[in-house]
């Protein structure tokens, strides 16, 4: 296996070139999400980030970035095709444990805006002219990050398919790289060091929600340390995307075992 000093020293460079990309996209995304919460309610913001596209454009992105050759990446056709292959490929469980705990969430949620709409606060038409006055400023980095996050939830996700493959294995099969019985031939014949190497990429998805966490609970609106902690979580997810697509690359960094005739 190539070393994590090489799949760094390769993801570096495809980050700082996407940034640009990045912040043009996730901010349209997040600023999309905001204006769902403020006028419709919590239970269509949870919905919007639950069916938002930005985890698949993401991703692509930093394959595409990385591979000028890989014509899949290009596009909304290709986003989407993503987007059908990997619930495609997700395990059944998986599936009903996220809708079912997600289906939860949105009983309350919508029990909230209903008592929102009945009380005049919703639908909220003319949320822009108390948004963006001096006291409600400092919210803002805080919501379109938190907006951001959301619509990445699904990233852990490339710890599908009951998490019995890794995530460079689940971006090889939804890229078309390798087909899903052969992820199976690789990840069988993985050793335990090489699972152990391979952990960071989903410990690294934790740490990405822990700094969201850790930054709203010192309060980001009025702590420097907490905006810190935001803006390293914002970026993570792209680097986290340009280290997933580092190691999704073929030939695969592990090669299956030979199984004896």
């Amino acid at each position: 296996m190539k070393g994590w000093s090489h799949a760094v020293l390769e993801a570096v460079p495809v980050f700082l070139r996407l940034i640009p990309a990045y912040l043009l996209i996730t901010c349209l995304m997040a600023s999309l999400a905001v204006v769902v919460l403020l006028m419709v309610g919590k239970a269509a913001f949870h919905l919007f980030c639950m069916f938002s596209p930005l985890i698949f454009v993401v991703f692509g992105l930093a394959r595409g970035a990385l591979d000028r050759n890989d014509r899949w990446m290009v596009g909304p056709a290709a986003w989407a095709d993503v987007a059908y292959r990997f619930w495609r490929y997700a395990a059944p469980l998986a599936i009903g444990i996220g809708l079912t705990l997600n289906l939860l969430i949105l009983m309350n949620l919508v029990l909230a805006d209903i008592a929102a709409f009945r009380a005049g606060d919703l639908p909220n038409l003319l949320f822009h002219s108390k948004l963006f006055t001096a006291d409600k400023l400092p919210m803002l980095p805080m919501l379109l990050t938190t907006a951001i996050e959301q619509q990445m939830m699904f990233m852990p996700m490339f710890v599908i398919m009951g998490g019995r493959f890794e995530p460079h294995l689940v971006a090889l099969v939804l890229s078309r790289t390798i087909s899903r019985q052969e992820a199976k031939s690789i990840q069988e014949g993985l050793t335990r060091r090489q699972k152990l190497l391979l952990s960071p990429l989903r410990l690294l998805v934790i740490l990405g929600v822990l700094l969201q966490f850790t930054a709203r609970s010192i309060d980001a609106t009025v702590n420097i340390g907490g905006t810190v902690l935001l803006l390293a979580s914002y970026f993570g997810w792209l680097f986290y995307a340009c280290l997933l697509a580092v190691f999704s690359r073929k030939p695969p960094f592990f090669e299956a075992k030979k199984n004896p005739a």
